[in-house]
């Protein structure tokens, strides 16, 4: 049973991961395009933010897609 979940999960992880990467990066222009007056001062917490979410929301997601995965496989058989 662990083989089954390790063997959904990195597929998982990794198109969570490229999820993640590919809204924080429109997430940056975004906020990088926006008003100029206190980006610089905002800039150090918004990357920590940025990072905080992505830590916290990458592994989360992961495994929803697993239990997708594992659902959609047992109505398959």
């Amino acid at each position: 049973m662990i083989a089954l979940v390790l063997q959904f999960y990195i597929p998982a992880f990794v198109a969570t991961f490229i999820l993640a990467l590919i809204s924080s990066v429109i997430y940056t222009l975004f906020f990088f395009t926006g008003k100029k007056s206190k980006q610089i001062e905002r800039a150090s917490s918004f990357f920590h933010e940025l990072l905080i979410l992505n830590l916290l929301t990458i592994p989360v997601v992961s495994f929803a897609l697993v239990a997708l995965f594992i659902v959609i496989r047992a109505i398959r058989i």
